[in-house]
């Protein structure tokens, strides 16, 4: 074989090599509140952030969304503007060549809004139900008194606007 050829053989390889190389990230946005589907397809970007790259998409309509060409690395995966009840950030760590798909549960509303009434959605009761209190929160305790049932849960000091209003104790669970 002559040089030319040798050469011509060898780039080819080490680009096809390099290509065969790349990544992809796929996923959808599992909608807990469908009503509001045209809205989430029109205002919600995904995020991807590395060290080296930092890419933003829109949602296709069915809700999904696709990275290509991507290198091995770690990536960052977040959602704008956020999910409710938190903010949640996802951390992928692409192999070369590898694809991964990743299925992310998305509330573009507060889900505690409907939880307003103070029935427990689980036993769907009321009588087990207190109110949740945020910030700091003092409490007198006097020696040898037998603890009464609580009037309140602690629900911790830092404030958001998506946060619930009502603990059940019956069944553990803050809504």
């Amino acid at each position: 074989m002559t040089k030319k050829i040798k050469l011509l053989i060898f780039f080819v390889s080490t680009f096809l090599y390099g290509f065969s190389q790349t990544g992809k990230i796929t996923g959808k946005l599992d909608l807990k509140d469908l009503e509001n589907k045209k809205k989430v397809i029109s205002n919600t970007f995904i995020i991807l952030t590395s060290k080296t790259l930092n890419d933003t998409i829109r949602l296709n309509e069915d809700l999904s969304f696709q990275f290509e060409n991507l290198p091995s690395d770690s990536f960052r995966l977040s959602i704008s503007p956020h999910s409710y009840p938190y903010d949640n950030r996802y951390i992928i760590h692409l192999k070369s060549g590898e694809n991964q798909n990743v299925n992310i549960p998305y509330n573009s509303v507060c889900p505690y809004e409907k939880t307003k009434s103070g029935i427990c959605p689980i036993c769907k009761k009321k009588d087990e139900v207190i109110p949740i209190s945020y910030g700091l929160l003092a409490e007198r305790i006097e020696m040898n008194k037998k603890p009464t049932k609580r009037t309140y849960y602690p629900g911790g000091c830092v404030i958001s606007d998506c946060q619930p209003s009502w603990f059940c104790e019956r069944d553990q669970k803050e809504f």
